[in-house]
């Protein structure tokens, strides 16, 4: 994608063409997102990796913050919900209703601390070196609408395909059935690029058809709290559903998955639950709140030296003491 978004902005005119090969090569190549992201344009990050660098602090500092968090995000959050998450989803048959509602949310959970917190790191490990990289994720779970969900997940990804797919098919400015496909486009399109399987084509329409839904048919516009409370559980609704199909080996199980759930027909699984992973859970959604639209490095700057360090020993002591004990790998590295 950002390849390809280079080519497209240098064929419309919109981009000058590098022609130093090696520039191009680390444009391409350069390591801390080259994997998943997040995915950078040509403009924005040509210009900060040709300029002369010189050593600063303040780059050290705000890098090994994000790096940090991100550490702990990852191997103490997602790591950990993973082998509940393996053993729900693999013997979904046997579980009860209540196993298969928590598997859906610690799958939900587990793949945004993973892919959050490989962000983070790249972000982090960009910043060490002098690089500005967008920011990729914006407590997605505080959406009150699936647009907006998509505007705080994958933000890189998000963004991508507005410009350079949604745009060009005609955008917003078309008739309503003209947008109403190119929406569907998109979303299916998104689906699709996760993998040749039709698991996530459900899942990219389900987000694609909930859009339009509330595009047109019902657009709660209310600003009272019960009206944004109302907002905030269809959002919620649709992206942990959702999130079953994703996960799931094929529609059909992913179907059985839910069917299962609503009618609470399993026996029940043995699942050993980590006494102290609920409290990391906890830890990790109250600082996704407290780090709504701001990141963490911005936080700490505006806290006390006690408080700063505290938070720094604390990041410490969990992922020393509590990183699961299995290596993961990040689940994006395979889309």
């Amino acid at each position: 994608f950002q390849t390809l978004g280079y080519t497209i902005d240098v064929y419309f005119g919109k981009a000058v063409p590098e022609k130093n090969p090696l520039k191009f090569a680390l444009f391409v190549s350069y390591f801390p997102q080259l994997v998943a992201g997040p995915i950078e344009r040509f403009s924005h990050l040509h210009q900060q990796l040709f300029q002369r660098v010189s050593f600063e602090y303040a780059n050290l500092q705000q890098g090994g913050r994000l790096i940090l968090y991100g550490l702990f995000i990852k191997m103490c959050v997602a790591d950990n919900v993973s082998p509940i998450v393996d053993q729900i989803f693999g013997h979904s048959a046997e579980a009860d209703g209540i196993q298969l509602a928590a598997g859906m949310l610690l799958f939900g959970l587990q793949i945004y601390s993973d892919f959050h917190g490989y962000s983070l790191i790249a972000i982090g490990t960009a910043k060490l070196l002098g690089v500005n990289l967008m920011d990729n994720f914006n407590a997605p779970y505080t959406s009150l609408s699936i647009r907006e969900f998509w505007g705080r997940w994958h933000i890189s990804l998000s963004t991508w395909f507005r410009d350079y797919l949604f745009i060009p098919l005609g955008g917003s400015k078309a008739g309503m059935t003209k947008l109403a496909i190119n929406i569907l486009i998109v979303f299916l399109v998104s689906g699709l690029w996760h993998g040749a399987n039709w698991t996530f084509v459900v899942w990219g329409a389900m987000h694609g058809l909930a859009y339009l839904a509330e595009r047109w048919l019902f657009p709660m516009r209310t600003k009272s709290r019960v009206g944004s409370a109302l907002k905030w559980i269809w959002t919620m609704v649709i992206v942990f559903f959702a999130w079953i199909f994703f996960r799931s080996e094929s529609v059909a199980h992913g179907t059985d998955y839910i069917m299962q759930m609503l009618q609470n027909t399993g026996d029940g699984l043995t699942i050993e639950w980590d006494p102290f992973l609920a409290s990391i859970v906890g830890i990790f959604i109250l600082s996704d709140l407290l780090f709504r639209n701001r990141s963490i490095h911005v936080w700490l700057e505006s806290t006390s030296t006690l408080i700063r360090w505290s938070v720094y020993a604390l990041l410490l002591f969990f992922i020393t003491g509590f990183a699961g004990t299995v290596q993961h790998p990040f689940i994006y590295f395979q889309f």
